[in-house]
């Protein structure tokens, strides 16, 4: 710690006498002695011994001024008369004439101006005089010592307030200010320049800002510069600025007035009064905004919890930025989130996940009946501190009911249900030989498609349960092709034997050589209500050969790309598109239909999320046509053995928003509508839609999930064209794939240790690092 000098801090207000001695030489009287204006001094503390340092301290607020001295006439003093200035010993430059004024006033006033006297340090004023024809100066007058301080304490910014241990970590509860004998003291830590006579004062405020209150000033008495200082925040005070995370500062006032800069905050949790009585219940919005209007019932299913649920914690007044919040699903105890703010008393304050293995394991452990229908108690309970503030006094309860195909999902951590033995597919002439591989596709003979009957454990063996009940219903597909739905039998129950679905060939021979996705959804209806679950099976995929000539030859098509490194908004929003190259390949024919498909998925801090369904453009199913750039183009004879080129639409380009995994693949078929190849996709690309600014809102029709009695009723009565359009549809809302599986699960798993505080780049603010680690405290205990 520096101290000021004590040359700075003298504050008597007499004449101070020089060490040298009088220059008299000439034997002419002295000058009077000079007074200083004491409005601009600092007073004299009580508390100071009399002739200590400072020495007629210049007031901080006065420095804009002049500083004035007074001094009596000289004896026969006239308006002829003159005198000269010194400060320091250093003469103004100018003589000065004596005034009419001082005459009447029977005193001489003299000033220093402020861009003479202010500089920062302790200073001697003197003046001489004369009268008009004396050519000889009478001595100066004694010096008069004054001193001007610019220098604010505790530079560059004070320290933080220092409280007990325990009140840093644990906050203050009502019982440990009594202990404290209802004050709270903060001990200002050593700073620069501390000195008796500095005044600091305390500040509190609202971690939103809105209440900020001032403590009692309390001032460094003479002699004690060193001594403990402590700032008292008083219970009436505490009370007034409320519970919550309560930032505490400080200001020191030196004597001359300057004022040191805000000090660094410390951030206490604060919770005196009593808890919060009146909370409301929460809300479940995928189980609130269900239609209940006969027949329909409000229910969570299968897809819901899948979404996933999330549970609506309503605003209350009494709810402090930095209380934590446990939602109860159930007997389940979800992870405490920090409430951040800015506005507890919003409608919705936090919008709180509920993972899909929690939704899941909280209804296989209750109560069901015999259609499998639970009711799930919803809660959630207010913790500041460790301390219980408050829960809501009756739950919100919300009917589930997962009861599907495969029974309770072994893994919730990915979309399908791994309960359900992954489909076969057996090409028209197996002979237990190898099993998803059609050696020639361009056979005219339907294949099998092959569903296991019984569940599988975790290795994929057969359990002998049976994953299904008669009237379950099953959408295979081959690619982007749904298959025929077909239904669950009794008799299917009675022979418990593998379900076998026509695989046409013109479906396979439609699809060409390749690798080929296969999967299966199946649909159950839950009684009375004919409510519908649908599980999805693992993925597997077929590997078919044609023996045509294939366009790409016998090696298949090389995959097609973006133009760009990236795809960004900066790009795409003037030239209304991203370009899309496909390069010129082996057996390329005029009448060649060669078609892109572009599908895109989330960028979740570096990886794959959950699909973006409105980005995807073109394919087998045609999706999202575009008024000015088409996702399939007819070669010509002019553009044989030429590279294609596409624009994928800025329109489905932004639904990337804001960060995202996109790829592009593409198919050719032949002139005949019959053979047909498919590239592999391009290797994942990144997006950047952020220039945008905010998310698109224009939903495309159709890019809901379909439901399976939807899927029915868009295939009675209808040609076998459109019911097969219908079921690509279906098929290509319910897919899955490898890589956003594996990618989907992982994110999952990491999010059970999710840190429930914003993530934030850059350097913390005081209020983001008490917000974190209040977040990182162990979770509080539920009596």
């Amino acid at each position: 710690m520096r101290t000021k000098s004590k040359a700075l801090l003298r504050n008597d207000n007499a004449p101070a006498r020089l060490s040298t001695t009088r220059r008299n030489a000439t034997k002419n009287a002295q000058s009077p002695d000079a007074t200083i204006d004491p409005v601009a001094v600092v007073p004299h503390p009580g508390d100071f011994p009399d002739n200590v340092a400072p020495f007629n301290l210049i007031k901080k607020a006065h420095l804009t001024e002049p500083l004035v001295f007074t001094a009596p006439l000289y004896p026969a003093m006239d308006s002829t008369w003159l005198y000269r200035l010194y400060m320091d010993g250093i003469w103004d430059g100018a003589e000065h004439l004596v005034t009419q004024a001082d005459i009447d006033a029977n005193q001489l006033t003299m000033a220093l101006e402020p861009d003479v006297y202010v500089i920062n340090d302790a200073h001697a004023f003197i003046y001489d005089c004369k009268s008009e024809l004396e050519t000889v100066w009478n001595p100066p007058c004694d010096p008069v010592m004054f001193t001007v301080d610019l220098d604010p304490p505790g530079q560059p910014v004070p320290g933080e307030l220092e409280f007990p241990d325990d009140v840093h970590e644990n906050g203050l509860t009502d019982a440990r200010l009594t202990e404290l004998g209802d004050i709270l003291e903060g001990e200002v830590p050593s700073y620069m320049d501390r000195i008796h006579g500095d005044t600091v004062v305390g500040f509190v405020e609202s971690a939103d800002g809105a209440t900020e209150l001032r403590s009692e000033p309390v001032r460094i008495p003479y002699g004690q510069s060193n001594a403990e200082l402590l700032i008292p925040f008083p219970r009436a005070l505490l009370e007034q600025a409320g519970d919550g995370l309560l930032t505490f500062t400080y200001e020191i006032t030196d004597l001359a007035g300057n004022v040191s800069a805000r000090s660094e905050p410390t951030i206490i949790d604060v919770y005196l009064t009593p808890g919060i009585a009146d909370l409301e219940p929460p809300l479940v919005p995928l189980y609130d905004d269900d239609d209940d209007n006969a027949p329909n019932i409000k229910l969570i299913n299968e897809e819901d919890a899948r979404t996933p649920v999330e549970v609506h914690i309503p605003g209350h007044e009494g709810i402090e930025i930095g209380d934590r919040i446990v939602v109860l699903w159930g007997t389940r105890e979800q992870p405490p989130v920090t409430f951040a703010g800015p506005d507890s008393e919003a409608p919705v304050i936090l919008e709180i996940e509920i993972p899909y293995g929690e939704v899941s394991g909280e209804w296989a452990d209750a109560t069901q009946d015999e259609d499998g229908f639970a009711t799930i108690p919803v809660n959630y309970v207010v913790f500041r501190g460790d301390r219980e503030v408050g829960r809501p006094a009756a739950p919100h309860n919300v009917v589930v009911n997962l009861n599907q195909a495969g029974g309770q999902d072994p893994d919730p951590e990915t979309p399908e249900n791994e309960a359900l033995g992954a489909p076969v597919v057996h090409h028209s002439q197996w002979n237990n030989d190898r099993e998803n591989f059609i050696p020639d596709a361009s056979i005219e003979e339907d294949h099998e498609f092959i569903v296991p009957f019984f569940t599988r454990d975790e290795n994929g063996n057969p359990t002998g349960t049976p994953a299904f009940t008669s009237t379950d219903l099953i959408v295979a597909r081959y690619g982007e092709i749904g298959l025929t739905p077909v239904s669950v039998q009794p008799p299917d129950m009675v022979n418990e034997e593998d379900i076998v679905i026509t695989l046409p060939w013109e479906i396979v021979k439609a699809a060409g050589s390749g690798t080929h996705d296969i999967q299966y959804t199946v649909t159950r209806y839950i009684n009375p209500t004919l409510e519908e679950n649908i599980s999805i099976s693992p993925l597997a995929q077929v590997e078919a050969v044609d023996s045509s000539d294939n366009p790409g030859g016998p090696d298949g098509l090389e995959p097609c790309d973006f133009d760009e490194a990236n795809i960004l908004w900066s790009y795409v929003e003037p030239n209304r598109h991203a370009p899309i190259t496909v390069r010129a390949y082996q057996n390329m024919r005029a009448g060649d239909v060669v078609r892109v498909h572009v599908t895109a998925d989330e960028f979740l801090s570096g990886e794959m999320g959950d699909p973006y369904p409105y980005s995807e453009w073109g394919g087998d199913n045609g999706i999202y046509p575009h008024p000015v750039y088409d996702f399939e183009k007819t070669v010509t004879p002019d553009t044989v053995d030429m590279d294609l080129s596409f624009g994928y639409p800025k329109e489905r380009a932004e639904w990337t928003y804001p960060y995202g995994y996109i790829r592009v693949s593409y198919s050719v078929t032949r002139a005949d509508g019959v053979t047909k190849a498919t590239a592999p996709p391009s290797a994942d690309k990144r997006t950047d839609m952020t220039g945008r600014g905010e998310p698109p809102t224009d939903i495309p029709e159709g890019a809901r999930r379909m439901t399976t009695a939807e899927l029915l009723s868009h295939t009675r009565g209808k040609t076998a064209e459109q019911r097969q359009a219908a079921l690509n549809e279906f098929v290509r809302l319910w897919r899955t794939s490898p890589s956003r599986r594996k990618q989907l699960r992982q994110r999952r798993l990491n999010g059970g240790a999710r840190t429930p505080a914003q993530s934030v780049t850059g350097e913390l603010t005081p209020l983001q690092e008490k917000l974190r680690q209040i977040s990182l405290r162990p979770a509080p205990k539920l009596e």
